[in-house]
């Protein structure tokens, strides 16, 4: 049998009856790649005129066989299953929405007292005009009139909203002892944060007096 690759071949077009057009062998299989031919067209060596249907040709057959399993593979390759990527897009989105989710700690800080230089008042003034906090040195806090025993802390940001409500004042005073335990002032000052203190402001009581703020 001679080699097809050699040879010079006849391709006409389903249901046409002329003589077709030859064609190299190099060219016949780029009109495959390219789809221009179907197994439904015609193929005959160049020299004679006798028919064969392209997909029944035992060279041509196989020749579309190979495009069909090479455009089968291309295809599979550009169309890739996104499955797998979208799942972990989603989870990448999820991680940084979790990092970047802070918990912060509300605290007031504890004002210093050269801010507190220049204005004094009476500790019976104060109670008038604010929500007035009592810190002993165990930890009892008393708000206005209403005392929390250290167990009871979890409690003061609600009767802290309670006293701002009443007075609708949102500034507050707070008395506490030098002795005091650190843990007990970040208690009442977390509680003034949570319970949305705009301002603290630190007592002062110098000898022989009352109440200095």
């Amino acid at each position: 049998m001679p080699n097809p690759q050699k040879q010079q071949w006849r391709f006409r077009r389903e249901g046409d009856r002329d003589e077709g057009v030859v064609v190299s062998t190099g060219k016949g299989l780029r009109w495959i790649e390219d789809g221009v031919l179907t197994g439904e067209d015609e193929v005959s060596v160049a020299e004679k005129t006798q028919w064969c249907l392209l997909g029944d040709h035992p060279y041509w057959g196989q020749q579309l066989s190979d495009s069909g399993r090479v455009h089968d593979v291309i295809e599979d390759e550009a169309d890739p299953d996104m499955t797998s990527m979208i799942d972990v897009v989603f989870q990448l989105i999820i991680f940084f929405m979790l990092a970047a989710t802070l918990t912060v700690q509300k605290t007031l800080d504890s004002p210093h007292q050269k801010q507190q230089q220049g204005a004094t008042a009476t500790e019976s003034e104060l109670k008038e005009e604010h929500v007035f906090v009592s810190l002993s040195a165990d930890g009892t806090v008393q708000v206005n009139e209403e005392t929390i025993a250290p167990e009871s802390h979890d409690t003061l940001k609600d009767v802290l909203k309670n006293a701002i409500s009443a007075m609708d004042n949102s500034e507050m005073v707070l008395d506490a002892p030098d002795d005091v335990k650190h843990e007990y002032v970040i208690a009442v000052l977390d509680a003034a944060a949570g319970a949305e203190v705009n301002k603290v402001l630190l007592v002062t009581k110098p000898e022989g007096g009352d109440a200095a703020q």
